[in-house]
């Protein structure tokens, strides 16, 4: 799947798509894969839903990392202007989520599109168009930091270290 995504990627215009689902680290790789493959970030998926909080403990956004896709330069993709912005490009490189149910774009917009998508072992809408697919590990599987709506980076840790998962063992 590594190398179909690469031959995906080789001399082809590249859309990069981060999420304020994954971990900072994630999203940061994701800019220097994109820095490497001449491609482009467009920015990531947000997840507010307005109305959802209770101002005391709920917020309306319900990522655990919009805070932190933004302290590295990402800004929230827009949208009823998204389906546009992929348009122009050859291949699109999803990070860790569904812009398909986000409603960001349909899966006739992806048509004739190559799309990598590198999701969690949920359902994901956006699935159905994509050519290749890598895992990505969860959030109980994952060494990464995460950054809340009040600015605080908090680390998370696998909740089982094994050496097959974590490198520091």
């Amino acid at each position: 799947a590594y190398q179909a995504a690469a031959d995906l990627m080789r001399g082809k215009k590249v859309a990069f798509v981060g999420s304020s689902r994954a971990s900072v680290e994630d999203n940061y790789l994701l800019t220097k894969l994109a820095d490497a493959t001449g491609g482009d970030v467009l920015g990531f998926v947000a997840h507010v839903q307005e109305g959802a909080g209770d101002d005391w403990l709920r917020t309306d956004d319900k990522a655990p990392n919009r805070v932190g896709c933004e302290r590295l330069g990402m800004t929230a993709l827009d949208g009823k202007l998204f389906a546009s912005q992929i348009s122009g490009y050859d291949v699109l490189y999803v990070l860790e989520d569904d812009v398909v149910a986000a409603g960001l774009c349909s899966s006739d917009d992806l048509a004739g599109k190559s799309v990598i998508l590198h999701h969690y072992n949920t359902d994901n809408q956006t699935l159905a168009a994509a050519d290749v697919t890598l895992p990505a590990a969860m959030i109980v599987e994952t060494v990464g930091t995460f950054v809340n709506v009040d600015g605080h980076a908090q680390r998370v840790v696998p909740c089982k270290a094994i050496r097959g998962v974590n490198r520091t063992l």
